[in-house]
């Protein structure tokens, strides 16, 4: 969506990001993982799936009741349709989805507000949940490339960065064409569904040099793992710390 559709949603999720919101969340998190990674696990369905989920529940502030039901009731491999229907039954659990409905949040129908508390719950968790899975195979699979950054954690954040850039989260992100534009030779109409495809962006060699490497002192942060401009992920910040 474009303005002014756009602009009362996205105001009101970004305030669920604000400053306060995200040093609340990361010590949160940083007490998950704590908890979470302790001895030889499956990374993704004792770690990864457990720890977004514990976190998106947090920062959706879900009752306890609905923390339970989410954990019992809500498997890795349940089909995405039965996810919408158990998300829009507890939506109403949630303490944001009474601030969604406030005027000062914009004041959203309920069907509204539970669209954006599922909106929340799926991007918070899937797309973070493949991305703590890509950067440990990295680490696994590169020995040399995990001995620098055990050695020095302040390699971690560029580390995750390039994460990012080979392996965002979604892979093809759909746009519609605003006006007629060509690419390629080839003319797309105003109002077009275009897909663009991510992985290839953030691989172009004309933009990253030796683009399929790690490299760990690349300019960080001018990849598209979380789009560009308007639509730029609000929760970014955060991803960025649960990564």
């Amino acid at each position: 969506a474009d303005p002014p559709d756009h602009t009362p949603i996205r105001r009101a999720v970004s305030r669920l990001f604000s400053g306060d919101a995200l040093i609340r969340l990361t010590a949160f998190a940083q007490a998950e993982a704590d908890r979470l990674a302790t001895g030889e696990i499956d990374i993704v369905g004792e770690y990864a799936v457990p720890f977004t989920q514990a976190v998106a529940a947090e920062l959706i502030r879900f009752d306890a009741a609905a923390v339970a039901s989410l954990r019992d009731g809500l498997a890795p491999d349940t089909p995405f349709p039965e996810t919408v229907v158990f998300l829009d039954r507890i939506a109403e659990r949630a303490a944001t989805f009474d601030k969604f409905r406030q005027p000062e949040y914009g004041g959203f129908s309920d069907r509204e507000a539970r669209s954006l508390i599922r909106l929340l719950w799926l991007a918070a968790t899937t797309t973070t949940e493949r991305t703590i899975v890509h950067g440990t195979l990295r680490l696994l699979r590169d020995a040399d490339l995990r001995a620098r950054v055990d050695a020095d954690h302040a390699l971690l954040p560029p580390f995750v960065e390039e994460v990012l850039r080979l392996h965002p989260a979604e892979g093809l992100i759909r746009r519609v064409t605003a006006r007629e534009a060509e690419l390629g030779g080839v003319t797309i109409p105003a109002g077009a569904s275009v897909h663009l495809c991510l992985p290839a962006a953030n691989r172009d060699p004309a933009r990253f040099p030796e683009p399929a490497a790690v490299r760990l002192d690349r300019p960080q942060k001018q990849h598209l793992a979380f789009g560009f401009g308007l639509h730029f992920c609000p929760g970014a910040g955060l991803a960025r710390r649960l990564v």
